[in-house]
């Protein structure tokens, strides 16, 4: 919906000419990235690894490496042998998760996923479980719409010196 808007503010004018036209094109896509690298924060459980995707981070962690999955007040954390404590945006505590309980539902998936760890073993006595992979997320559509936000910017600005 923000996306037809924005190409039709500058399609169909604005009272302010095209400096505003721009820049209310430029804000539009620029909500439309806010909103959907919110909307794309998920959890993958793949079948060595969790990813994490965040809104500009995506994290990769190793099922050996994590040492411990729980809720903070409806958030979904993942602590790792390194004592790296992840947050995730995705399970991050909303009215539905008040009454639905998917967070605890996501916690006890990953659980499921985790090794067992033998009773009595000392932790130096595990191999070293591989480091947290991190990287910046992408998604194509949004990075499309981010390269739209800065043309409009930019344009509106180039428009309003001249």
């Amino acid at each position: 919906m923000f996306s037809t808007v924005a190409v039709l503010v500058p399609v169909r004018g604005a009272a302010g000419g095209p400096a505003e036209e721009f820049g209310a094109a430029a804000a539009m896509f620029g909500t439309v990235v806010f909103i959907r690298r919110i909307a794309e924060s998920r959890i993958v459980l793949g079948r060595e690894t969790l990813t994490m995707v965040e809104p500009l981070m995506t994290y990769e962690v190793h099922y050996a490496a994590v040492s411990r999955v729980g809720s903070d007040g409806g958030t979904l954390m993942v602590e790792t042998t390194d004592g790296e404590v992840l947050h995730s945006m995705g399970f991050g505590g909303s009215l539905v998760d008040h009454f639905v309980g998917t967070t605890d539902k996501a916690v006890e998936r990953i659980r499921l996923r985790l090794p067992g760890r033998p009773q009595g073993h000392r932790k130096t006595e595990a191999p070293p479980a591989p480091p947290v992979r991190r990287r910046v997320t992408r998604s194509w559509p949004t990075d499309i719409f981010l390269a739209a936000t800065v043309i409009c910017a930019a344009c509106a600005g180039v428009v309003n010196l001249l």
